[in-house]
């Protein structure tokens, strides 16, 4: 009888050739896992996800290579030529034979059934082919899943997510529990933020707040913003927000965080605890370039507390990132933080769910997290006396390493079945 391997390396796969081997060379491995993502970007998170998932997989002692989902031309400058030496091993490693295929991605909605179909593949051959294929997606909302994609994600063999809120969705969307699998972004050994939480902070009278992300309705730097202005008179606190200086046009949403700014400041709220155009900036702080590496690691050493108040996450690395430095976070439930949250940071709760901005385009009717600026104000005011207080928030992240994530990513490669390594 023709074993599964066999029959897999009969067939063309929709998203390219199953043989991955070199030209003119023979290939490192008889047989393997391809993990797909868009890994090439230094400043993209995601891409940096990508990256250590591949990483932890072949810390696991899987045989890995790790490619495009769209591969095109590459310069790399700066730091993204020392990504490309990091994972050279990963990226020049080839695999006759593909057992598995490990696509990461963000999908846009209908996007995952072109990765499950092919217009000349019988149903036979196309079940075979997506049975050894995992999606590792990422979902930022708590509601509305399009048909297709429902789906396309029944179809493969396992459906990968990095937080229990994005498992529970799925399920809740109409998914077997038990195929969908919660992997976190894991951390390096190497990771130089790890080095952080031993440090020793000084009592700090004027507690840093701090918060990095794209700016974006979903993100919700308009209330990392106004909550701090609601909840301290000049001088009590500093903020510092890391975000992108150009965004794209958000009906009904400030466009950068300079309008933001304007328009909190026309606020009576705010006016009434002092704050004005001219000491602002004594405060508040907005950093809009782009940040090395090293230059983002001194963030999380000057921040005392990060601030992540997304109406929906898929994991949240700058969040993660803070807690890997040992530094306390201000959070609402939105997906990731809450699976490596310690007990003593400080969490907004939720007032139910509202409509996704449209600026997502999801499915009709998705939703996200809603809650109250009291609440924000509140915590923002907590978090502040437990920083006075030197009040430990850091807690044990061994199951986020990139050793244990992997064991475990590959024990559930291996449940897809029979395998040739």
């Amino acid at each position: 009888m023709t074993s599964l391997s066999d029959q897999l390396s009969n067939f063309v796969d929709a998203a390219g050739d199953q043989s991955s081997g070199g030209q003119g060379r023979s290939a490192d491995h008889d047989h393997g896992i391809v993990l797909k993502g868009p890994w090439e970007n230094f400043a993209d998170g995601f891409a940096e996800h990508t990256r250590r998932n591949a990483r932890a997989l072949a810390m696991a002692g899987l045989p890995v290579a790790l490619r495009s989902l769209s591969p095109r031309i590459r310069i790399a400058m700066g730091e993204e030529l020392q990504i490309d030496e990091d994972y050279k091993d990963l990226l020049q490693k080839t695999v006759a034979v593909v057992d598995a295929q490990i696509f990461q991605l963000v999908p846009v909605d209908g996007s995952l059934s072109v990765l499950t179909a092919h217009r000349y593949y019988s149903f036979e051959e196309q079940k075979i082919i997506n049975s050894r294929k995992v999606f590792y997606t990422v979902w930022e909302r708590f509601s509305g899943l399009r048909q297709d994609d429902r789906i396309a994600l029944k179809s493969v063999g396992q459906v990968w997510v990095s937080c229990q809120a994005s498992k529970k969705f799925l399920v809740n969307e109409g998914l077997d529990e038990s195929k969908v699998k919660v992997f976190p972004c894991p951390y390096l050994p190497s990771d130089p933020i790890l080095a952080l939480s031993s440090e020793i902070k000084r009592k700090n009278a004027r507690p840093t707040f701090y918060h990095v992300g794209k700016w974006e309705p979903r993100k919700e730097q308009r209330n990392v913003l106004g909550g701090f202005l609601l909840a301290f008179n000049p001088g009590e606190c500093s903020l510092l927000i890391k975000t992108s200086e150009k965004s794209p046009y958000f009906d009904g949403y400030p466009s950068n965080i300079a309008v933001s700014i304007e328009e909190w400041l026309a606020d009576e709220r705010v006016k009434a605890r002092g704050w004005t155009k001219q000491n602002i900036g004594q405060d508040v702080f907005a950093v809009t370039k782009r940040l090395s590496s090293s230059q983002m690691i001194n963030l999380h050493r000057t921040g005392d507390c990060y601030v992540s108040l997304s109406r929906g996450e898929g994991f949240d690395m700058p969040a993660f990132d803070a807690k890997m430095a040992g530094n306390l976070m201000l959070y609402t439930p939105s997906g990731g933080p809450q699976d490596f949250a310690h007990p003593e940071d400080v969490c907004v709760q939720s007032s139910g769910l509202i409509d996704a901005h449209p600026f997502y385009r999801w499915e009709k009717g998705s939703q996200y997290l809603d809650y109250e600026m009291e609440e924000v104000v509140r915590g923002y005011r907590l978090a502040a006396d437990k920083v006075r207080a030197q009040v430990s928030a850091k807690r044990s992240l061994e199951d986020f390493s990139a050793l244990c994530v992997g064991q475990r990513m590959a024990e559930a490669v291996k449940e897809l079945g029979e395998l040739g390594f």
